[in-house]
């Protein structure tokens, strides 16, 4: 069970304002705690890391093999928010739903984030969409979505077919999306979990039994 504690008084969660403990981890810190990023302020003691708030972390597990298949069952792909709760208190996965959604096809699909600005500059802080209650206590660190492998053909306005069939593992366009919206991107097929995240960088076939919050937590606190 991993303990996720935001300190008090910090704002919108930044890697620099969280402190976590998670079991089997290699702690950085005389206190036993994992505190990513660590700034040089005196204030981020053991002291204040007691009195901060802990938020907990939901079970995914079979939440990988449910958006699979009603992908499949549905005919097209299904993507869903990985989210940090500061008024629930909570790090939990939300499926994008209704108007959340901007497109969705057998190949791909699209959805909507909020885009943080203070004094009209990115501050790399996204939070869900205005059709959730609070969405802005809602900050989005990662996103799931399907590439289930299905053939389809398309007769072109010349007269030639375009067939299309996924690829297996991240595609270019989820690397740079992950990059640009500084968070991490999970992608499932039909075989195994796929990662990027906003150094670039990828990881494929992890297992589908692979816990996507503590991962998706460890990467956005910088502890890899």
């Amino acid at each position: 069970m991993a303990i996720l504690k935001k300190y008090p008084g910090r704002g919108v969660a930044t890697p620099s304002n969280f402190a976590i403990n998670i079991p089997g981890v290699k702690r950085n810190s005389a206190s036993g705690l994992v505190m990513p990023y660590v700034p040089p302020d005196p204030r981020l003691t053991e002291e204040l890391y007691d009195n901060s708030k802990e938020y907990k972390i939901s079970n995914s597990s079979g939440f990988v093999k449910t958006l699979y298949l009603d992908a499949v069952k549905k005919g097209v792909e299904k993507s869903a928010y990985i989210v940090l709760d500061h008024k629930g208190l909570k790090l939990e996965i939300l499926e994008a739903t209704g108007s959340e959604i901007v497109s969705a096809t057998g190949s791909e699909i699209s959805t909507k984030l909020i885009i943080q600005k203070k004094n009209n500059q990115d501050t790399r802080v996204r939070t869900l969409p205005v059709t959730r209650t609070d969405y802005d206590t809602k900050q989005v660190i990662g996103t799931i979505h399907t590439h289930y492998h299905k053939t389809t053909s398309e007769v072109m306005p010349d007269g030639t077919t375009k067939v299309t069939k996924m690829g297996y593992g991240p595609s270019d366009a989820d690397k740079q999306d992950a990059i640009k919206q500084f968070y991490v991107n999970y992608i499932i097929d039909d075989k195994f979990i796929h990662r990027t995240d906003y150094f670039g960088r990828v990881k494929r076939n992890l297992p589908r039994d692979f816990d996507i919050l503590t991962d998706c937590l460890q990467i956005f606190s910088g502890m890899y």
